[in-house]
This record gives C-alpha cells, sequence and structure tokens, in this order.
C-alpha cells in the first residue's frame, strides 16, 4: 500500500519501515490515548525506567553537587530519574480510574479531537508501514505562545523578551512506544512540528518546549539543538475522587523550557544539522538567546556542553 501525499515513507534504524502523518479523527478515541498512557507508565511511573535515568545522570555527572549533601534515598533517586510516583494522587489506578489512569488520558483526547477538527490543535503520528500500529506521537497547540508563559520567560532572559511572541510556537509533548525508541521516531515527529509551524508562520522567531524538571528529555531537545530557557511550572491533571465521582484535578510541577531559534527551527524543518543546544542540571547559567541563535563558532567553543551524541 502506498503512502498519500500528505503521508511520507520514512525508514527506522531497526529497518523497519514507517509512516508519519496527520493523526486521524478517530484515533483520538482510543489508539492516542492507550499510547499515550502505556509511554507515561514507561516512563514516569516505572521505577526501574527512573533508576535507569538516573544512572544516566550520573554518568553525566549531574548528580555531584546532589550526592555531596548527603546518601541519596530511594525516593530521591527516584525524583531525580523523573519518576511522578512522588506524586501519590498522580499514580494511576486501575481499579478506580484515579490518578493519570487510562481514562484521564482518554477524556483528555475527546476534548482534544473538537480542537483538532477545528485547526486548532495538531498531532502527527508515526505509524508503521506493515502492521499499521501507532509507535508515537508529538501534539501541541496551532497557536503562538501564550502572553503568561511568554511574560514568565521573557523575564528570565532579555534576549527572549526582544522576540515577537506571535511568531514563537510551543511543542506539546511527544510520545513514543516503549518498545519503538531509540529508533529516530522521535526525531522525525519534531521535524513534522517544524515544518508545520513554518508553513503558518514563515518568519518564525522560535519554538520552545516545556518538560518535567525531574525530565531527561532536555537532553534530547538539547541534542536537537534547543538551549535552556527558563524554569516554569507545568499544570498537569489526573481524576480524583469526589463524591464518587471522578473529576478532573491539578497537580502544579516543577518544569524547564527548552528553545529553538527561528533558524534552527528552519534547519530541522529542512532536514538540516543543527548545532547541539546547552543543556545541564550543574549549572544555572542561560545563554544568551543572540548567541545561540548566530554564533556557532562560540557555541561549539562552550565548556558547559554536557550531553553528546555518543
Amino acid at each position: 500500500m502506498a503512502a498519500t501525499s500528505e503521508e511520507e515513507v520514512i525508514n527506522l534504524r531497526d529497518g523497519r519501515r514507517a509512516i508519519i502523518r496527520s493523526a486521524k479523527p478517530r484515533e483520538f478515541e482510543e489508539q492516542l490515548p492507550k499510547l499515550a498512557s502505556c509511554s507515561y507508565q514507561d516512563r514516569f511511573y516505572n521505577d526501574e525506567t527512573a533508576l535507569k535515568e538516573t544512572l544516566f545522570l550520573e554518568e553525566k555527572g549531574e548528580l555531584q553537587a546532589l550526592k555531596e549533601k548527603g546518601e541519596l534515598q530511594r525516593e530521591d533517586l527516584l525524583r531525580e530519574g523523573g519518576s511522578l510516583t512522588v506524586y501519590p494522587e498522580m499514580v494511576p489506578n486501575k481499579e478506580t480510574g484515579e490518578g493519570q489512569s487510562l481514562e484521564s488520558f482518554k477524556r483528555y483526547w475527546q476534548e482534544k479531537r473538537e480542537e483538532f477538527e477545528r485547526g486548532d490543535f495538531f498531532c502527527f503520528v508515526v505509524e508503521d508501514f506493515e502492521t499499521k500500529e501507532l509507535l508515537g506521537f508529538t501534539k501541541g497547540s496551532r497557536r503562538s505562545l501564550d502572553e503568561e508563559s511568554f511574560g514568565n520567560l521573557a523575564e528570565q532572559n532579555t534576549e527572549f523578551a526582544a522576540l515577537d511572541r506571535t511568531k514563537v510556537f510551543e511543542i506539546g509533548s511527544t510520545y513514543v512506544d516503549p518498545e519503538a525508541q531509540r529508533l529516530g521516531v522521535g526525531g522525525v515527529l519534531r521535524k513534522a512540528f517544524m515544518k508545520d509551524f513554518l508553513e503558518k508562520c514563515p518568519d518564525c522567531q522560535g519554538a520552545v518546549v516545556t518538560s518535567y524538571e525531574k525530565n531527561t528529555s532536555q537532553f534530547f531537545n538539547a541534542k536537537m539543538g534547543a538551549d535552556y530557557l527558563g524554569k516554569t511550572l507545568i499544570s498537569d491533571t489526573y481524576l480524583a475522587l469526589e463524591s464518587g465521582k471522578l473529576t478532573r484535578a491539578v497537580c502544579e510541577i516543577p518544569g524547564e523550557t527548552m528553545f529553538w531559534s527561528g533558524d534552527k527551527v528552519k534547519a530541522i524543518a529542512e532536514g538540516r544539522k543543527v548545532e547541539m543546544g546547552y543543556y545541564s542540571r550543574r549549572s544555572s547559567r542561560v545563554p544568551a538567546i543572540l548567541e545561540t541563535c548566530g554564533s556557532a563558532a562560540a557555541a561549539a567553543e562552550s565548556s558547559e556542553r554536557t550531553f553528546r551524541e555518543q
């Protein structure tokens, strides 16, 4: 079966072929919620995954300052590895539907389907060419960065404050099936996002992505050219039982925002390589946006770049 004009066939690192395309409305009912729930549980509610991420950070020397304060307990290791089990109310409960359960993801995607059909929400998926199973997706709003988020980040970086907010966009979460990770799925999804925004705003001045502070996806984003920009709070939703009914509740979780300059957005969209971005948990230094946008030579000489492609 050949791909349509709106689909692109790609080759994954394990030799499989896949298709990247826009999501279909019917996939918002079952497939997307299940994939999001599966990936979320594997990454944020799996102690084994969190402890592996902690080992990764330790190898990079990112935990040295914390270790100097005293012996790390298991809860410390889970927190540093990005586990959300440190927020008991968020832990999924299959029996009651509480927490960040499959039911919570279904409700979220039902709401987003309406936005998607209006053109206010985007979702790109990677689909196995043979089995038609979804391997991953990226999602987010097609609107520019909201005033509150822009203002918070502008207070932390004066160079960012000089940008035109209406030409800065925000990418949402990217999920990849645990069995399809490290095959290049995340990279092609990022590229699709950049292409989509450039079509809407050819003179785009940049894009941001926000992740949990204790997540290691910042290193992935840095590998793809993003620079650390600032701190923020993520209002994460979950389900709580109130008077016998499941209702939406919010948990505020510390987050970090990464930034791609307009030039990097264009380069990624066109399939060109970009200079690795800056990120380190060990330093609070925020590089000047103008430096990261226009001086590849200075960026390459920076001794603070701690993550390199293996």
